[in-house]
């Protein structure tokens, strides 16, 4: 969880970037599934940065992230999620991340 709630942060690293070049593709549209709920969360676009994920070429050994949308903060710390990224698929993954603090409510 990042940005007080409203994303999901979803980080990885490529261990083959042939095998990976298919997830890159600008596409393929990757999706957050809540496992309870069945709620789906997309990736945005915003108008002048694009869209919040990569579709460079991937390179090994390199990390990167994919920031869900998470309206109305839908997804909580704890929840258990599906990552699915054209025919990839992460199951049962645990969102982590912390609550926003009172401080960061003013």
């Amino acid at each position: 969880i990042t940005a007080e709630g409203f994303f999901v942060d979803f980080r990885y690293r490529i261990v083959d970037a042939e095998k990976a070049a298919s997830l890159f593709s600008p596409v393929i549209k990757p999706l957050l599934i809540d496992e309870n709920t069945g709620a789906v969360m997309a990736v945005p676009t915003v108008p002048k940065v694009g869209s919040m994920r990569s579709t460079r070429k991937p390179i090994t050994g390199r990390g990167y992230a994919i920031l869900f949308a998470n309206p109305n903060k839908h997804i909580k710390p704890g929840h258990k999620v599906i990552v699915v990224i054209g025919d990839y698929k992460a199951e049962h993954l645990i969102v982590e991340g912390e609550e926003s603090s009172p401080s960061s409510n003013r």
